[in-house]
Formats: C-alpha cells, sequence, structure tokens
C-alpha cells in the first residue's frame, strides 16, 4: 500500500496536530505489524509446503520444473495451525487497533466541534461589527 501523507493545514491547532500525528502513527503502526505478519506468514507456510511434500517423498517442482503445491486439504491444516498459533497476537492487534480508532474517532469530533465553534463565534463577531451603533 501507498503510506498516506496528510496535509499540514495553516494555522493549525494544536488539536489537530495531535490528530493528525495519531492518525500518522496509527497508519505506520498498521503498515509494520501486517508487514511483519505477511512475511512471517510467507516463511511458515513455505517450510510447511516443504516438508509436506518432504515427507510424500517429493521434491518442491515436479520433472518439467513446475513448482508442486498442495490441495486445499492439506492447506487447511496449516491455515488453521497459523492462525491458532497467532490468535493472542491477533487479539492484541485488534484490541489496539479498535482503541486507536476510538481516539482517532474522538479526536475528529473535538476538532469538528471546535471548528463550528469558530465559525459561528467569528460569523456572530462580523454581525456585531457591522450593525450601527445606536
Amino acid at each position: 500500500m501507498r503510506p498516506i501523507v496528510y496535509r499540514v493545514p495553516e494555522n493549525e491547532t494544536q488539536l489537530e496536530k495531535r490528530l493528525r500525528h495519531l492518525r500518522q502513527e496509527t497508519e505506520d503502526w498498521n503498515h509494520k505489524f501486517w508487514s511483519k505478519q505477511n512475511l512471517t506468514f510467507s516463511k511458515e507456510k513455505e517450510t510447511f509446503i516443504s516438508s509436506q511434500l518432504k515427507a510424500k517423498g517429493l521434491t518442491m517442482r515436479d520433472e518439467q520444473g513446475r513448482r508442486r503445491s498442495l490441495d486445499s486439504e492439506e492447506m487447511a491444516v496449516f491455515y488453521k495451525n497459523f492462525l491458532d498459533t497467532n490468535r493472542i497476537r491477533h487479539a492484541n492487534y485488534n484490541k489496539e487497533w479498535y482503541r486507536r480508532n476510538f481516539t482517532i474517532t474522538m479526536l475528529m469530533a473535538r476538532v469538528t466541534l471546535h471548528n463550528m465553534w469558530r465559525a459561528i463565534t467569528e460569523r456572530k463577531g462580523s454581525k456585531n461589527n457591522n450593525t450601527p451603533n445606536t
């Protein structure tokens, strides 16, 4: 995935800066987790396939040089084992993901409310400046 580059608005408030930084940190954290997880998955999958083929007395490639594979039932054993082995890691990831997204959502709401309030008070201030003095 291409990384997201968050725009730094002019006159960024501390709240907006905090939100932008948390979003960027979360994006980086997410990318790091899944890059590592995908690498681990690929390595373990290759090791599993190799060991299963070796147990059958087969090499990784057939006589024509094509890569051998396992059928879906054989691979289901690997997938289940991988998920079982990484269950706690995935659960911890999910908890942190929900926590981060909840915080981001709350900060977004605060920024929106702050901007709405600022717009209302600026409008109100400009109306008061335009009324003739009596």
